[in-house]
Protein backbone atom coordinates (compact mmCIF):
# COMPACT_ATOMS: atom_id res chain seq x y z
CA UNK A 1 0.00 0.00 0.00
CA UNK A 2 1.45 3.49 -0.82
CA UNK A 3 1.95 5.71 1.76
CA UNK A 4 -0.56 8.75 2.48
CA UNK A 5 0.34 11.80 2.61
CA UNK A 6 -0.79 13.44 5.72
CA UNK A 7 -1.78 16.70 6.44
CA UNK A 8 1.72 18.62 7.65
CA UNK A 9 2.35 20.26 10.78
CA UNK A 10 5.09 23.15 11.42
CA UNK A 11 7.31 20.06 12.52
CA UNK A 12 7.46 17.39 10.34
CA UNK A 13 7.37 16.49 6.93
CA UNK A 14 4.65 13.64 7.67
CA UNK A 15 4.68 10.45 5.29
CA UNK A 16 3.03 8.13 7.40
CA UNK A 17 0.67 5.24 6.68
CA UNK A 18 -2.10 3.20 8.46
CA UNK A 19 0.09 0.83 10.01
CA UNK A 20 4.15 3.28 9.73
CA UNK A 21 4.87 6.20 11.59
CA UNK A 22 7.12 8.11 9.16
CA UNK A 23 8.36 11.42 9.43
CA UNK A 24 11.41 13.77 8.55
CA UNK A 25 11.72 17.30 10.89
CA UNK A 26 11.77 20.35 9.81
CA UNK A 27 14.80 22.18 9.69
CA UNK A 28 13.09 24.56 12.46
CA UNK A 29 12.39 21.91 14.36
CA UNK A 30 15.84 19.32 13.67
CA UNK A 31 16.70 19.81 17.66
CA UNK A 32 18.14 16.72 19.56
CA UNK A 33 16.34 13.21 18.88
CA UNK A 34 15.72 12.95 22.27
CA UNK A 35 13.40 16.19 21.92
CA UNK A 36 11.98 15.15 18.86
CA UNK A 37 10.81 11.38 20.56
CA UNK A 38 9.24 12.99 23.53
CA UNK A 39 7.29 15.45 21.37
CA UNK A 40 5.91 12.67 19.31
CA UNK A 41 5.64 10.08 22.13
CA UNK A 42 8.06 7.62 21.00
CA UNK A 43 10.30 6.17 23.99
CA UNK A 44 13.91 7.80 23.93
CA UNK A 45 14.97 4.20 25.40
CA UNK A 46 13.14 2.44 22.29
CA UNK A 47 16.03 4.25 19.91
CA UNK A 48 18.35 1.99 17.07
CA UNK A 49 20.32 4.39 15.66
CA UNK A 50 23.86 4.46 13.23
CA UNK A 51 26.92 6.53 12.46
CA UNK A 52 26.69 7.26 8.97
CA UNK A 53 29.72 6.86 6.66
CA UNK A 54 28.29 7.05 3.40
CA UNK A 55 28.71 2.83 2.88
CA UNK A 56 26.43 -0.04 1.76
CA UNK A 57 26.62 -0.95 5.56
CA UNK A 58 23.17 -2.14 6.73
CA UNK A 59 22.66 -3.49 10.20
CA UNK A 60 19.53 -5.21 11.56
CA UNK A 61 18.40 -4.16 14.94
CA UNK A 62 16.52 -6.40 17.56
CA UNK A 63 16.81 -3.49 20.75
CA UNK A 64 17.72 -0.07 20.88
CA UNK A 65 21.23 1.42 21.28
CA UNK A 66 23.90 2.10 18.67
CA UNK A 67 24.75 0.18 15.66
CA UNK A 68 28.20 1.83 14.85
CA UNK A 69 29.14 2.87 11.32
CA UNK A 70 26.03 1.83 9.04
CA UNK A 71 23.79 3.91 6.22
CA UNK A 72 21.23 1.46 6.17
CA UNK A 73 18.48 -0.18 9.43
CA UNK A 74 16.34 -2.73 9.59
CA UNK A 75 14.24 -4.22 12.25
CA UNK A 76 11.16 -5.84 13.00
CA UNK A 77 7.99 -4.63 14.39
CA UNK A 78 8.25 -7.53 17.53
CA UNK A 79 11.13 -5.41 18.53
CA UNK A 80 9.04 -2.11 19.27
CA UNK A 81 11.91 0.06 18.12
CA UNK A 82 12.07 3.31 16.26
CA UNK A 83 14.36 3.64 13.82
CA UNK A 84 16.25 7.15 12.70
CA UNK A 85 18.81 8.48 10.34
CA UNK A 86 19.70 11.94 9.42
CA UNK A 87 19.92 13.44 6.01
CA UNK A 88 20.47 17.01 4.63
CA UNK A 89 20.47 16.89 0.55
CA UNK A 90 20.81 12.96 0.28
CA UNK A 91 17.60 10.42 0.02
CA UNK A 92 15.57 9.06 3.49
CA UNK A 93 14.30 5.75 1.95
CA UNK A 94 11.85 4.44 4.04
CA UNK A 95 10.50 1.38 3.74
CA UNK A 96 8.06 -0.95 5.10
CA UNK A 97 6.36 -4.32 4.97
CA UNK A 98 3.20 -4.89 7.23
CA UNK A 99 2.58 -8.91 6.23
CA UNK A 100 6.64 -9.57 7.41
CA UNK A 101 6.75 -6.52 10.08
CA UNK A 102 9.78 -5.69 8.68
CA UNK A 103 10.74 -2.39 8.06
CA UNK A 104 13.58 0.12 7.56
CA UNK A 105 15.57 3.33 6.94
CA UNK A 106 18.47 3.91 4.54
CA UNK A 107 20.66 6.73 3.91
CA UNK A 108 21.16 6.90 0.43
CA UNK A 109 23.52 9.42 -0.88
CA UNK A 110 25.23 9.33 -4.45
CA UNK A 111 28.38 7.63 -3.09
CA UNK A 112 25.98 4.70 -1.22
CA UNK A 113 23.68 4.34 -4.45
CA UNK A 114 27.07 3.42 -6.52
CA UNK A 115 27.65 1.27 -3.32
CA UNK A 116 23.96 -0.42 -4.14
CA UNK A 117 22.90 0.09 -0.77
CA UNK A 118 19.50 0.45 -1.51
CA UNK A 119 19.15 -3.09 -3.85
CA UNK A 120 21.23 -4.75 -0.77
CA UNK A 121 18.87 -3.28 1.64
CA UNK A 122 15.92 -4.92 -0.64
CA UNK A 123 17.81 -8.68 -0.28
CA UNK A 124 17.93 -8.26 3.20
CA UNK A 125 14.14 -7.90 3.55
CA UNK A 126 13.87 -11.06 1.37
CA UNK A 127 16.90 -13.00 3.46
CA UNK A 128 15.12 -12.09 6.42
CA UNK A 129 11.31 -13.65 4.90
CA UNK A 130 9.46 -10.49 3.22
CA UNK A 131 8.12 -11.09 -0.44
CA UNK A 132 8.65 -8.51 -3.18
CA UNK A 133 4.83 -8.01 -3.61
CA UNK A 134 4.47 -6.53 0.14
CA UNK A 135 7.17 -4.01 -0.01
CA UNK A 136 6.36 -0.05 0.07
CA UNK A 137 8.94 2.43 -0.37
CA UNK A 138 9.04 5.90 0.07
CA UNK A 139 12.08 8.33 -0.31
CA UNK A 140 11.74 11.89 2.03
CA UNK A 141 12.55 15.00 1.45
CA UNK A 142 15.96 15.18 -1.07
CA UNK A 143 18.08 17.34 -3.53
CA UNK A 144 16.02 17.14 -6.77
CA UNK A 145 17.80 16.87 -10.13
CA UNK A 146 16.87 20.58 -10.96
CA UNK A 147 19.45 21.31 -7.90
CA UNK A 148 21.63 18.36 -7.50
CA UNK A 149 24.46 19.88 -9.48
CA UNK A 150 28.04 17.60 -10.32
CA UNK A 151 31.37 17.63 -11.58
CA UNK A 152 32.66 15.34 -14.64
CA UNK A 153 34.66 13.34 -12.04
CA UNK A 154 32.02 11.04 -11.00
CA UNK A 155 29.94 11.06 -13.99
CA UNK A 156 31.32 8.16 -14.96
CA UNK A 157 29.05 6.26 -12.23
CA UNK A 158 26.27 6.55 -13.45
CA UNK A 159 23.71 5.73 -16.78
CA UNK A 160 23.73 8.80 -19.01
CA UNK A 161 20.23 8.56 -19.03
CA UNK A 162 20.51 9.90 -15.23
CA UNK A 163 22.64 12.87 -16.42
CA UNK A 164 21.17 16.26 -17.63
CA UNK A 165 22.82 19.32 -18.75
CA UNK A 166 21.31 23.04 -18.05
CA UNK A 167 23.54 25.90 -19.19
CA UNK A 168 26.73 24.64 -19.04
CA UNK A 169 26.24 22.33 -15.51
CA UNK A 170 25.45 18.76 -14.90
CA UNK A 171 22.74 17.40 -13.00
CA UNK A 172 22.19 13.71 -11.28
CA UNK A 173 18.22 12.71 -11.11
CA UNK A 174 19.66 10.33 -7.75
CA UNK A 175 16.07 9.23 -7.26
CA UNK A 176 15.55 7.94 -10.38
CA UNK A 177 18.36 5.41 -10.08
CA UNK A 178 17.10 4.13 -6.98
CA UNK A 179 12.90 3.70 -8.63
CA UNK A 180 14.25 2.12 -11.81
CA UNK A 181 16.75 -0.44 -9.50
CA UNK A 182 13.96 -1.22 -7.61
CA UNK A 183 11.25 -1.93 -10.23
CA UNK A 184 13.81 -3.83 -11.78
CA UNK A 185 14.13 -6.03 -8.90
CA UNK A 186 10.61 -6.81 -8.74
CA UNK A 187 9.17 -4.00 -6.64
CA UNK A 188 5.84 -3.01 -7.92
CA UNK A 189 5.59 0.71 -9.21
CA UNK A 190 2.68 1.46 -7.68
CA UNK A 191 4.65 0.50 -4.06
CA UNK A 192 6.90 3.68 -5.35
CA UNK A 193 6.56 6.69 -4.21
CA UNK A 194 9.00 9.84 -3.57
CA UNK A 195 8.62 13.53 -1.91
CA UNK A 196 8.29 16.24 -4.08
CA UNK A 197 10.23 18.66 -1.67
CA UNK A 198 13.68 19.63 -2.95
CA UNK A 199 15.77 20.57 -0.07
CA UNK A 200 17.94 22.49 -1.97
CA UNK A 201 14.79 24.85 -2.72
CA UNK A 202 12.51 24.30 0.25
CA UNK A 203 13.76 26.81 2.84
CA UNK A 204 12.10 24.56 5.87
CA UNK A 205 14.97 21.32 4.88
CA UNK A 206 18.56 21.42 5.73
CA UNK A 207 20.65 21.44 2.75
CA UNK A 208 24.50 20.88 2.53
CA UNK A 209 24.58 22.03 -1.12
CA UNK A 210 22.87 25.45 -0.20
CA UNK A 211 24.27 25.87 3.19
CA UNK A 212 27.51 24.15 3.26
CA UNK A 213 29.25 23.96 6.67
CA UNK A 214 26.04 26.01 8.21
CA UNK A 215 23.62 22.92 7.34
CA UNK A 216 22.34 21.29 9.93
CA UNK A 217 20.55 17.76 9.60
CA UNK A 218 17.55 16.74 9.14
CA UNK A 219 15.91 13.62 11.01
CA UNK A 220 14.18 11.00 9.91
CA UNK A 221 12.21 8.33 11.86
CA UNK A 222 9.89 5.66 11.23
CA UNK A 223 8.41 3.38 14.27
CA UNK A 224 5.30 0.89 13.94
CA UNK A 225 2.10 1.91 15.43
CA UNK A 226 0.57 -0.06 17.99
Amino acid sequence: MKPTILKKDEKYFNFSNSNFLMLTTKASYSKNIINILSDLKLNENKLAKINQIHSDNIVYAEEEGHYGNADGVISNIQFNITLSIVTADCIPIFITDSYSGFFGLIHAGWRGVVKRIHIKSIKEFIKKGALLKDINIFLGPFIHSCCYEIKNDIICNFSKQYIHNKENKIYLDLSSIIIDDFIKMGIEKKHISKSNICTFENLNCYSYRRDRKKSGRMHSIISYKR
